[in-house]
């Protein structure tokens, strides 16, 4: 037996030791046969499972037609044994068919590879308990908690899908194959899929439907973006049954309301310049817009280092994929707010690649005395990108043409009534 083999059977036996999980956890990430294989082995170790148990009701069954034919006779005894004997020769035979031919439901519960953020699965019953590596994620609702974070899943049969950072996704029936993305931005490639049982993702207002290609989608309540890295992708807006063909390096957009036929545009460049204002209906807005004010609310942040949830209070904005802003070596953030009373305040961006791998996590700091108020109590501050410091669990160092995923302004634990004016993010003016 090798060791992958001895690793994948103690985590099935429930006996893996803290050294062989991380082994195991390396092995996984090693390479993408060895995720499709322990997602097999565990797809056929439930339905041997389930086929014994069906088994030993069989043979009890079996039993007790042997006793009462016992009192019929001889012949009978006889009878009843060679019937018992192929009951169980039968059930032996399915349990063998089920362990070598994994059911299209087995293959569609993903299981969880990894993630750089803390990742919950919510099941039916409302009880939330934190995924470990090797779960499998079966009916309920997974979120990946924080900003920038990655949470990788794959299938037995090799598809597999990455999750951002503050989204959720649920699996509603093991019948299923595919998800429902309640909202934020997932990224997967899928293999080919029966023409018949393509793979899909639903949202509030769209559906796509995969038979195999690489592509990634970001929903809100009201919109839902779909861009197309390789194949072609199904894309039916549900208001009203319209469906467009989204095909490489395209991309098609989705809105609550039908109002205009559905059209398709090419991938472009995520833009350099970027102004927070009310009618962005495709961000995640960190706070409340009162009179084009953006008014910070209280956030739950789980801090991974202590263990412990805070409430914190942000102000700003959030696009998983494709995101906000590129910057740029010269790139400058601005600010114009307010608060009650006088308080360093921390600005937080999240980054990522085009390709959408995470680039880390950065924060300045505005201190109050450098940024004296007006006459009604409004601030400014212009902060060059290169006064943003990676946070200490990323250390990754800013990279020119990265991707602000997440912007905002918060006083952390102090509630100090803060506003937002304006926010942009600017190429340097030369």
């Amino acid at each position: 037996m090798s060791l992958s083999d001895e690793w994948i059977a103690s985590y099935l036996d429930d006996s893996l030791t803290d050294e062989q999980a991380i082994e195991l956890r390396e092995w996984l990430h090693a390479d993408r046969g060895n995720l499709r294989n322990f997602a097999l082995a565990v797809a056929r170790d439930e339905l041997l499972r389930t086929a014994v148990n069906s088994t030993e009701t069989l043979s009890a069954a079996t039993a007790r037609h042997q006793v009462a034919t016992t009192i019929d006779g001889h012949r009978n005894l006889r009878r009843g044994s060679y019937i018992a004997g192929w009951i169980i020769a039968l059930g032996v035979l399915v349990c063998v068919g089920w362990f070598v031919m994994p059911r299209r439901t087995s293959t569609a519960i993903p299981t969880f590879v990894g993630s750089n953020r803390r990742v919950t699965l919510r099941d039916s019953a409302g009880i939330v308990n934190e995924l470990q590596p090797g779960d499998r994620f079966t009916i309920g609702n997974v979120r990946v908690e924080g900003d920038g974070g990655r949470a990788r899943f794959v299938y037995a049969d090799g598809s597999e899908f990455i999750l951002a950072g503050a989204s959720e996704v649920a699996l509603e029936s093991v019948q299923q194959q595919g998800l429902v993305l309640r909202h934020g931005a997932l990224r997967a490639t899928v293999s080919p899929q029966p023409r018949h049982q393509p793979w899909v993702v639903r949202t509030s207002t769209a559906e796509a439907a995969v038979l195999g290609t690489s592509f990634a989608i970001n929903a809100s309540d009201t919109e839902t973006l779909l861009q197309v890295s390789s194949g072609s992708v199904s894309f039916r807006r549900l208001s009203d049954d319209q469906t467009v063909t989204v095909s490489e390096s395209q991309q098609a957009r989705v809105s609550r309301r039908a109002r205009n036929s559905l059209h398709l545009v090419a991938v472009v460049p995520v833009q350099t310049h970027w102004k927070a204002t009310t009618n962005q209906q495709q961000y995640d807005w960190l706070g409340d817009w009162e009179s084009n004010i953006l008014n910070a609310t209280p956030r739950s942040v789980f801090l991974k280092d202590t263990g412990v949830e805070e409430t914190h209070f942000h102000a700003g904005a959030r696009n998983s994929f494709p995101g906000l802003v590129t910057l740029e070596e010269g790139s400058v953030i601005r600010i114009r707010y307010r608060i009650e009373r006088p308080l360093n305040l921390g600005l937080f961006i999240s980054t990522h690649a085009p390709s959408w791998d995470f680039t880390g996590n950065f924060q300045a700091y505005v201190e109050e005395r450098n940024t004296p108020p007006d006459g009604d109590g409004w601030r400014i501050a212009t902060m060059p990108i290169g006064v943003f410091k990676p946070m200490a669990r990323t250390a990754i160092p800013f990279k020119p043409g990265c991707i602000i995923a997440t912007i905002y302004a918060t006083t952390f634990n102090d509630d100090v009534g803060l506003e937002i004016a304006e926010l942009e993010v600017v190429p340097q003016r030369k």
